[in-house]
């Protein structure tokens, strides 16, 4: 039991927040230059 617990609870954390921290840092640049929902619904709007 104590073996599925902390499994789980790390790959939770770290995962999300590690994949999060670098998009965030890419995403507050392209904001800052042009708008984010041109950019990350179209695509080509913030080309």
């Amino acid at each position: 039991m104590p073996g599925s617990e902390p499994e789980e609870v790390p790959p939770t954390s770290p995962g999300p927040r590690c994949r999060k921290a670098p998009p965030e840092r890419e995403g507050n640049g392209a904001e800052t230059t042009r708008p984010p929902r041109d950019g990350n619904e179209s695509g080509e709007g913030s080309w």
